[in-house]
Parts: C-alpha cells; sequence; structure tokens
C-alpha cells in the first residue's frame, strides 16, 4: 500500500476510542471486517497493553466505516463497540475479530442479531462518531484498512512489530 499521500495533519486526537493517557499518540484506522484489521489487532494487542500500562503510547482506535465490499458488514459490528468505555470496547472489539467468520457470511439483520445474541453486545451507534471519522479519513487521505499513524509515521497492513517497537521507545 503507498502511503505517501497520506495526510497525517488532517487527522485528529480527538474521534475513536481513547485508550491510555500518557505517551506517544496512536492513531488506528480500523474496520471489524477487515482480516488485515484483525491481524494487527491480535498480533499487537498484548504488546500495546504493556505500552499503554507503562505510559509510553495512547491508543485512538477509529473504527472506520466503509461503503465497498466485504467491509461494509463491519460497520453494522462498529455500531455495536462502546467508544465510552475503552477497556470494554478493547475487549468487544476481541470477541468480534475472533468470531468474524461466523457473522460475516451473514446480512445485515443477521450480523446484528449476531452482535446481540452471541457475542452479548449493545447498540451504541448514538455515541459513535462514524462520519465524523469517515469525513477525517477522506480528507487525510487514508483510504486502506489498517493504517496506523504515530507522529509523521505510517504504517499499514505490513506493520513490523519490531519497528514499532523501536519507533515507540525512542
Amino acid at each position: 500500500m503507498d502511503t505517501s499521500e497520506i495526510r497525517v495533519d488532517k487527522t485528529n486526537s480527538v474521534n475513536g476510542i481513547h485508550i491510555g493517557e500518557e505517551g506517544k499518540l496512536m492513531k488506528e484506522f480500523i474496520n471489524l471486517a477487515c482480516p488485515f484489521s484483525r491481524l494487527w489487532f491480535e498480533e499487537s494487542e498484548n504488546f500495546l497493553k504493556k505500552e499503554v500500562e507503562e505510559g509510553r503510547v495512547r491508543r485512538l482506535i477509529k473504527l472506520f466505516d466503509k461503503q465497498k465490499g466485504h467491509l461494509v458488514k463491519g460497520n453494522i459490528m462498529h455500531a455495536f463497540i462502546d467508544p465510552l468505555d475503552p477497556e470494554k470496547a478493547l475487549r468487544d472489539i476481541a470477541k468480534v475479530f475472533s468470531s468474524q467468520e461466523a457473522w460475516e457470511p451473514l446480512d445485515d439483520e443477521g450480523i446484528a442479531e449476531f452482535a446481540k445474541n452471541e457475542l452479548g453486545l449493545s447498540y451504541h451507534d448514538d455515541k459513535r462518531d462514524a462520519a465524523s471519522i469517515v469525513k477525517e479519513a477522506q480528507e487525510a487521505n487514508v483510504f486502506f484498512v489498517p493504517t496506523v499513524i504515530m507522529d509523521d509515521y505510517i504504517f499499514d497492513e505490513n506493520i513490523d512489530k519490531e519497528t514499532l517497537e523501536e519507533y515507540i521507545r525512542s
């Protein structure tokens, strides 16, 4: 993925799920139907949890509604993640990702029912700022998920954990 057109200065530190209070700000544009977003989340979760706990990283997870292909299904699941409860949001994102194969073949109504009945999630769309995140991504030329931004450094779906760790700790 070509990240050279991404305008980091057009991203913000407001919209999304805030995790942590100190450290470098990491903005994560993800979609819950994206297998690469899932891979990023699952492979980095333990490492980032430690970095947040030790005050080196503040995460800002931006659930990015997409309007093409299978990623549209992720938009439905985004509405079941409560951005006002960061710890629960992380647990719920993990549940959604770990069950991705089960809910992705379902239609829109089936996905919502799966979220409620199988995952025990509640609808929180009124608390999200989905349109603002989409607008922010468009203005910043963020088109692919995952896209992870720290300062002026942009990671794509090929995020190298060693490079990330080195950047966080520099």
